[in-house]
């Protein structure tokens, strides 16, 4: 389990404002289920490894 100073450094962004950060991928998925993210949807940024999960895998 991670503790809540490490989540807080995790950016949450909707997907729409994602998109353009992955460059030469023409759609996101989650890093754990592989579904691809819908533009109203919240998700978590990883710092370092720019991984993008759906907050339900992160957010505990």
């Amino acid at each position: 389990m991670l503790s809540p100073q490490v989540l807080k450094t995790f950016l949450k962004l909707l997907h729409f404002e994602v998109k353009g950060l992955k460059v030469g991928k023409g759609t996101l998925e989650c890093a754990v289920c592989f579904i691809k993210f819908e533009d109203n949807k919240a998700l978590c940024l990883l710092p370092r490894c720019s991984h993008v999960f759906h907050l339900d895998y992160i957010d505990v």
